[in-house]
């Protein structure tokens, strides 16, 4: 076949569904190659050397359908949590540094919070208008003994795919951002943030804004954005993110 290979990125999930070429057109063809920062996946598409403007597009559009591209939003059957303990924090610390090339956004919910459901619902809506290389950590906690954990529902809320959504019922990642405020004095103080408005609450419908290039070595970095009240925050939140991606 040919003499011609492109390259193109497309979400990962999607791709190993097919894990076969993807006809493109008469002697063209898309096939799985490799995967970038677990996210998405380069597409390697063969065609002959002379090909037209006209059928390239063609090729590209039917790849972009054939995939299901849109957005790169995950369907609800694709929607998983990980249930977070200590011995799971490295792989949640890797996550966070692959995405060192963008900012790192870690937001905590109440898993028996009703607000949360909207909270949530607002979150996806902020992040299908914005853009660029941000990972997310969707952190749900119960705030009281009797809280369940995140109900299929909710997670749904979250489709987009830079999200990772973490169900943390010891509160390990409230734990490690008071560790991070400790080892970083002069960050920004977290206690308004937590439960009784105390620095051993449990942080709770909170975004932590991470600027790129941080990384999270024995301890979490010092968040350059930190507030409460979510769905109330969410402006803000954008406009902080636009800023750090150049959006």
């Amino acid at each position: 076949m040919a003499a011609v290979v492109l390259e193109a990125i497309t979400c990962s999930e999607r791709e190993r569904d097919a894990q076969r070429a993807i006809a493109l057109g008469p002697g063209m063809s898309a096939r799985p190659t490799k995967v970038v920062a677990g996210a998405f996946n380069i597409m390697r598409i063969d065609m002959p050397r002379f090909v037209s403007a006209s059928t390239l597009l063609a090729a590209l559009v039917a790849l972009s359908v054939g995939l299901g591209l849109a957005g790169c939003n995950k369907t609800k059957a694709e929607t998983s949590i990980v249930s977070l303990s200590r011995d799971k924090l490295d792989d949640v610390k890797a996550t966070f540094n692959a995405g060192a090339s963008g900012p790192r956004v870690v937001v905590f919910f109440s898993s028996g919070c009703a607000a949360c459901d909207t909270g949530s619902a607002a979150l996806q809506k902020m992040l299908a208008t914005l853009g660029g290389p941000v990972t997310l950590l969707a952190v749900w906690e119960p705030i009281f003994d009797k809280d369940p954990a995140p109900t299929r529902k909710l997670l749904d809320n979250i489709t987009d795919r830079r999200v990772h959504q973490l169900w943390d019922p010891s509160h390990v990642m409230s734990d490690e951002m008071r560790a991070s405020e400790v080892a970083h004095p002069g960050s920004l103080p977290q206690a308004r943030t937590r439960t009784n408005s105390v620095d051993s609450g449990i942080m709770y419908d909170t975004v932590a804004i991470f600027p790129a290039g941080s990384r999270w070595e024995a301890t979490l970095p010092g968040p350059g954005y930190l507030d409460v009240g979510l769905e109330a925050i969410l402006p803000q939140v954008r406009e902080h993110l636009a800023k750090l991606i150049g959006r």
